[in-house]
């Protein structure tokens, strides 16, 4: 890009966006209809101005996510003592086996608890979720939110080893 053009002040903003919300171009692009990946490069480049429907989008899913941290955060703050399970879901394959569960979310979550476990690193854990581990031990019972709750119980909990 030569010093002559004009670069659109929000290409930063919305890269800083979509890092924070992990996601690569190439989904923040797929989020929206007739978005292509090279039109999606034209402006974070700066050589396209962002779309309002893209830029309310981002801004509302950000507003949502920082909601979120806010109420987790006064909810880790004032229970001192509490320890706090999350799953970590490394695709978004594994994210949508959980019935509930909708795909703008996956990257919100992730922001989230990736946030939170680096400001509370020793009351926020993290577990790798392992769908076929996941799978196993549902026994055939409906992937839902709650049966999910009830694997990190298990998975967090400290068991005895024996062998």
């Amino acid at each position: 890009m030569s010093m002559n053009q004009r670069i659109e002040p929000g290409c930063v903003y919305l890269q800083v966006l979509r890092n924070t919300l992990f996601l690569s171009p190439n989904e923040a692009a797929s989020l929206f209809p007739n978005m292509t990946l090279d039109h999606w490069n034209n402006i974070e480049s700066g050589r396209s101005p962002a779309p309002s429907m893209v830029m309310d989008r981002f801004n509302a899913i950000f507003e949502y996510r920082n909601k979120q941290l806010v109420m987790y955060r006064q909810m880790i703050e004032s229970s001192p003592n509490a320890r706090f399970d999350e799953f970590w879901f490394q695709t978004m394959d594994d994210w949508m086996a959980i019935d509930d569960h909708e795909p703008e979310g996956f990257r919100v979550t992730q922001s989230l608890n990736a946030s939170l476990a680096t400001e509370y690193p020793s009351r926020f854990k993290l577990y790798p979720f392992d769908l076929v581990g996941f799978t196993a031990w549902a026994c055939g019972r409906p992937a839902t939110a709650e049966l999910l709750s009830e694997y990190l119980g298990f998975v967090s909990s400290p068991r005895a080893v024996t062998g």
